[in-house]
């Protein structure tokens, strides 16, 4: 059994597309969202829509959180504010609904969905190093916990494993736990601007980091049209 993990759409829906035409290559058995649908780009309609209808399980993420007013703006930075209060003003009643409905952590046949952390699902803490992974792994029971939230993909294992995007399928095997940041469809922070998502291979104990190109130039110029926020329309470009 396969699943593919999507995580940080942020309303890019040329991201989307792209990932769910990779993913369909992949004949996976199901799609798991980590969150963060909406928020910096200018899509969240057709973002919210298109994760409801293929994801199995959506988890709740910061930025979803913000917009439907369960977290505070303050706790954004500037940019992040200037494109939360855009998305808050247009959201319809059934999209919040829908957001609002979406559970902080997953369980699933000893795997962990969680955007943030397993240690404190709300508080939205980072994953971005082994040295980040390694403080969670008292915080969960299963094989595998699956996080987002950072835009930095990687798989960290219990025992001091640390692999690194663009390695093909890594082994997890059962023996230890691991803790695998799928890195963000619609805004990835490592410097390379390609769409990022997650394979899980449950039969061959594998995980592997999916890259994806799609047209960044096009989610840029819709952001730079709507007056959201000039920084986020130029970082997507560059991958920061």
């Amino acid at each position: 059994m396969s699943i593919a993990v999507i995580s940080d759409i942020h309303a890019n829906r040329e991201a989307l597309d792209a990932v769910m035409a990779s993913i369909e290559k992949r004949s996976v058995d199901g799609i798991v969202c980590l969150g963060d649908i909406v928020n910096y780009g200018v899509d969240f309609d057709y973002c919210i829509e298109t994760v409801e209808r293929i994801a199995g399980r959506s988890i709740l993420g910061n930025h979803d959180s913000v917009v439907i007013g369960k977290d505070p703006l303050w706790l954004m930075n500037q940019e992040a504010r200037k494109s939360a209060q855009w998305t808050m003003e247009r959201l319809t009643d059934e999209q919040r609904i829908y957001l609002g409905s979406l559970e902080l952590m997953h369980k699933s046949d000893d795997v962990l969905f969680v955007h943030g952390t397993p240690g404190r699902p709300d508080q939205w803490d980072y994953v971005t190093n082994w040295f980040d992974a390694a403080g969670q792994f008292d915080n969960f029971e299963e094989h595998l916990c699956f996080v987002g939230h950072s835009h930095v993909p990687g798989i960290y294992g219990q025992q001091g494993e640390r692999t690194l995007p663009s390695k093909g399928a890594v082994s997890v095997a059962s023996e230890q736990k691991f803790v695998i940041n799928v890195g963000s469809v619609g805004q990835p922070r490592d410097r390379d601007p390609r769409a990022c998502y997650a394979i899980v291979d449950r039969e061959d104990e594998t995980v592997e980091i999916v890259r994806v190109p799609y047209d960044a130039r096009e989610t840029s110029k819709k952001i730079l049209a709507a007056g959201v926020s000039q920084f986020n329309a130029q970082r997507i470009l560059i991958g920061i």
